[in-house]
Order: C-alpha cells, then sequence, then structure tokens
C-alpha cells in the first residue's frame, strides 16, 4: 500500500499518514505481545487520542467529509471519539448527521451515549427547534438516570428556550 501511495506521486501525505498509523499499530501489538499491557494501552489510547485532534481539526475547519472518514476508519470508538464528531457536525449545522449518529451509537455500536454527545443531540434540536426530539432527549436522560450537571442542564434550557417552550425552560432552570 505504501509503494502504491509514493509511486502513484503527490501522494506524500497519505503516504506518512499510513506509515505513521502502521507504525503505531505495531508497536502496540509488540507492547502487547512482550507482556507489557500497560504501555500497550497507553500506546493505543495515544493513537485514539490524536484522531480526535484530528477530527476536531477538521471540524473547525468545516471539513465534516474528512473528519468523518476519519471517524469510519476507526475500528474501536469510544465516547469521546463519536462526542468530537457529533460537536463538528453540530458547529456546521448539519443536525440530521447529529441525530443519525446518535441514532448509531445508541444501535450499532451498543454505546451508552454520555452527557457530552447528549448536549450536541440536545444543540442540534435547539437549532432546528425540534421540541418533540427534544423532549425524547430528554425523556432518555431522565430514564438512563445521567447527572445532570450545569453544561446538561445549561444545553436543556437552551434547547427548550430555542423550541419556543420559554415557560419549560425556566422551570426546569
Amino acid at each position: 500500500m505504501l509503494s502504491a501511495y509514493v509511486g502513484s506521486g503527490g501522494y506524500e501525505p497519505e503516504a506518512l499518514d499510513l506509515f505513521t498509523r502502521m507504525q503505531s499499530a505495531h508497536e502496540t501489538i509488540g507492547y502487547a505481545q512482550n507482556g507489557y499491557m500497560e504501555k500497550s494501552l497507553t500506546v493505543f489510547v495515544e493513537m485514539i487520542e490524536n484522531v480526535v485532534s484530528l477530527i476536531a481539526a477538521y471540524s473547525s475547519q468545516g471539513n465534516m467529509t474528512e473528519a468523518q472518514r476519519l471517524f469510519d476508519s476507526l475500528l474501536e470508538r469510544n465516547s469521546v471519539v463519536w462526542t468530537a464528531l457529533c460537536s463538528g457536525y453540530v458547529k456546521s449545522q448539519q443536525c440530521e448527521a447529529v441525530f443519525k449518529l446518535f441514532r448509531e451509537c445508541r444501535t450499532k455500536e451498543a454505546l451508552v451515549p454520555d452527557a457530552m454527545i447528549i448536549i450536541s443531540v440536545l444543540g442540534a434540536c435547539a437549532m432546528q427547534a425540534d421540541l418533540s426530539l427534544g423532549k425524547q432527549i430528554r425523556a432518555y436522560i431522565l430514564r438512563m438516570r445521567f447527572k445532570v450537571d450545569k453544561k446538561l442542564l445549561s444545553a436543556l434550557v437552551d434547547m427548550y428556550s430555542k423550541c419556543g417552550n420559554v415557560a419549560y425552560a425556566k422551570k426546569i432552570f
């Protein structure tokens, strides 16, 4: 694969990216095979953190195609990666993509969305003034017994306000 990238010319960034990922993957496997599980885990977590940083960087530039491509390339996804992509879609005002990701993380990944993912979904509900979905998300919060901190409460108040239900926003505030 590397020789194909380099041999075709003009693909140095892709070749370098692939080479770096191969080195990191090889390093992680090597540590694990030799009984250094903690070091293996550290290297793996660092790889995930780098991907999260890249997703955030692409998102801040409005390049959600590349952010999604990078997300899709991951074999394992944690809630931090899901949050990075969801918040990128909110910033890009692509609410339907946020709703789709929320459904996917609950069904395909069997991941229980954390408060940060929920905050992104509530932001998308507020942006689209989708009170019905916002109420469903609030019911989900209650059903899953989320600890409602200031950020989550603020997202709920914002959603209800922007959906035109100021009375309820005041009530939960």
